[in-house]
């Protein structure tokens, strides 16, 4: 009862900002309204300062009993104030201020939920608030005095917890567009990755592009343009032609560090370059130099930026670098520090939703472990396993059973489930048939079967996985993107009819040319290929794909052919 309401104490004093109703010094009135009491003679009902003391005394003591540590309290003083300055020397940064940190997240070119070490993110706290002044009186003493690490820690929190959006003083809230980086072919492609805040619409439209929500927190990716060079430099803002309320940002910059992500299998922009972790930087020409020699510093090898015609103008690309050793950055090179806070990647395979539970027979592609070195030991359920040299953790084709499985490196923890699809959600009627039900993981998703024109309209699982109801027998389920990448699921291992599909009267010819250019805009993807059942072989699986991927080719070239 004690520690909970001291909790509660230091909340009041979290909460201490001017508005209509009390000014930014007001503590017991906010005291009182967390308690819902009244105020009486200026402090909260049945409240005693000195009681009130005695107790932070009696909490520190109990706790230098329990577990030797010192609870910070403030230097003696006198007044009515003494009683306040414990609480308020709990809180670095009151609410006020940490409602202004989404402003210095996007300032600084951070991302939600990233780890940024904690000298960088003093020193970019610091030269904000210098430059801005935005602090208020007691963060800026907070920031200042031995509370320094703790405000960052408090900040940590916060980008952790930040959903990427940015509100204006009109109202109106920005959510940030990070870039993704693919090889196809061996070539970089470059894309646009908006992210979709909660709150924000399944389709967005500035008059030039059209956006459509992937999930509940990404939109489609939408193509870099080599002549985007200059609006990548400078920064841009994508204004809505509908919706006044939202819109998208990215800050200026000349350089964007890329890396593994655990959402997508393809690089994606971030605020440090993960060590250990084979990753990509695109910088502009005007800093490629100096680009150049810190990497090579840091990756212990020479790194040579390269041109392309794909790549926006005026920039460069460093691929393959996987950072090492810690080196001091140049000023202009502020986004290429180093991360060396241990994390865990799992990606590929059939995910739940955002949880980290993936199906039974599609477990994770690949595990990646940044922020160590090859000293360092990986286990996996209390097995040691070895790092690839860019941070990949290597399996030898190790099938994951179903359950939880542990992943530790250097003291730090992560775990994923694997587990069967739950079959106790409603059938939807997408096409009624007697072909039988097909169960879908969760996305969205275009089902095709053996014959040349059994195609469904697309289907989508939500974030659970549903069953469906077809038509025909379902063998591939697709889902594919405006962007890079496809993910092909293996439901029923049937050979092609592709005898079958000039007969007149077996599908409509557009049905057919739906079926082939589906297929083939999955195979230019370099699809991530699944199967739903455990017992699926791998190689039987690519064999039969490459048949179906054939027959699409030669219906879109007889399809060409015809007048």
């Amino acid at each position: 009862m004690c520690a909970a309401f001291l909790a509660a104490s230091v909340l009041a004093a979290y909460r201490m900002q001017t508005d209509e109703n009390a000014f930014g010094g007001a503590y017991y009135y906010r005291l009182a309204e967390l308690l819902k009491c009244e105020l009486a003679s200026g402090y909260p009902s049945g409240f005693d300062p000195m009681v009130f003391e005695s107790l932070w005394g009696f909490l520190g003591g109990w706790l230098s009993e329990k577990t030797g540590q010192r609870l910070a309290m403030p230097e003696p003083e006198s007044g009515v104030r003494r009683f306040v300055a414990v609480p308020l020397l709990h809180v670095p940064l009151r609410r006020l201020d940490i409602e202004k940190l989404p402003t210095f997240f996007a300032w600084a070119g951070y991302g939600p939920g990233e780890k940024v070490p904690e000298r960088r993110l003093l020193h970019d706290i610091d030269h904000w608030a210098r430059s801005y002044a935005s602090l208020s009186a007691a963060g800026e003493a907070a920031l200042s005095d031995e509370r320094r690490n703790a405000v960052a820690s408090q900040i940590a929190q916060e980008i952790a917890a930040w959903d990427g959006s940015l509100a204006e003083s009109g109202g109106r809230r920005l959510a940030s567009v990070e870039l993704m980086l693919d090889f196809v072919r061996f070539q970089p492609q470059f894309f646009y990755l908006p992210r979709r805040p909660e709150g924000f619409p399944a389709r967005f439209t500035d008059g030039e592009r059209f956006l459509e929500a992937l999930d509940e927190r990404w939109y489609e990716q939408v193509g870099l343009l080599p002549e985007d060079g200059e609006r990548l430099r400078g920064g841009f803002e994508w204004r809505s032609t509908d919706n006044p309320a939202v819109g998208f940002r990215r800050s200026p910059s000349l350089i964007v560090p890329l890396g593994p992500h655990p959402e997508y299998s393809y690089f994606v922009s971030r605020s440090t370059l993960p060590r250990g972790n084979r990753c990509a930087v695109l910088c502009h020409e005007s800093i490629a130099s100096s680009a150049s020699e810190y990497l090579a510093a840091t990756s212990g090898r020479a790194c040579a930026a390269s041109s392309h015609p794909n790549l926006p103008g005026g920039w460069r690309l460093f691929a393959n670098i996987v950072p090492q050793h810690r080196v001091d950055v140049p000023d202009e090179l502020e986004g290429l520090d180093l991360d060396s806070q241990i994390s865990v990647v799992c990606s590929g395979g059939l995910r739940l939703g955002r949880r980290r539970e993936w199906l039974f027979g599609a477990e994770p592609k690949s595990i990646t472990v940044s922020g160590v070195d090859q000293s360092t030991v990986v286990t996996i359920d209390d097995e040691s396993v070895p790092l690839s040299q860019d941070g990949i953790v290597v399996t030898d084709g190790r099938m994951f059973g179903r359950g939880v499985h542990t992943i530790e490196a250097g003291g730090y923890r992560a775990s994923f489930e694997v587990v069967e699809p739950e079959l106790n959600v409603p059938v939807s009627q997408a096409e009624v048939g007697a072909a039988g039900p097909v169960v879908l993981p969760p996305g969205k998703w275009t089902v095709v079967g053996a014959n040349p024109g059994e195609i469904s309209g697309v289907l989508d699982a939500g974030r659970q996985g549903a069953i469906f109801r077809l038509g025909f027998i379902a063998v591939w389920a697709v889902r594919v993107g405006a962007g890079p990448g496809a993910v092909v699921v293996s439901v029923a291992a049937l050979p092609l009819r592709f005898s079958q599909f000039n007969e007149r009267g077996r599908a409509p010819a557009g049905r057919i040319q739906l079926w082939a250019s589906l297929i083939y805009s999955a195979a230019v993807r370099r699809p991530d290929l699944r199967a739903l059942s455990s017992h699926a072989e791998a190689g039987a699986i690519s064999l039969l794909w490459r048949e179906y991927v054939k027959a699409a080719k030669t219906i879109k070239r007889q399809w060409r052919k015809r007048p």
